[in-house]
């Protein structure tokens, strides 16, 4: 089977977040994924610089659904600064 199709988990790092964001602050962002099964987590950055990314997990997601959810969050604005999302493809270890 061709791996575009193949389901697998995923990840989307989105980096301009404020440190005092919330999983539920981000959950309106998503649309249609909000009710999906999504791990959100919070990492800050900077205190001082008020930065935080968020690492959202996705199971058995499909490679292109995680690439539009990637681009959905993509350059959306979220507490008067502007997102950016990355999807790292090299193996996870945390």
């Amino acid at each position: 089977m061709n791996a575009f199709f193949a389901p697998a988990d995923w990840r989307i790092v989105v980096f301009g977040l404020r440190s005092r964001c919330t999983a539920e602050d981000l959950r309106p962002l998503l649309g249609r994924w909000a009710e999906a099964d999504i791990e959100i987590e919070l990492v800050v950055v900077s205190e001082a610089a008020d930065d935080a990314m968020a690492i959202l997990c996705l199971h058995d997601a499909l490679p292109h659904m995680t690439w539009r959810l990637s681009q959905r969050l993509d350059r959306r604005v979220h507490d008067g600064r502007r997102l950016r999302s990355w999807i790292p493809v090299m193996a996870w270890r945390r």
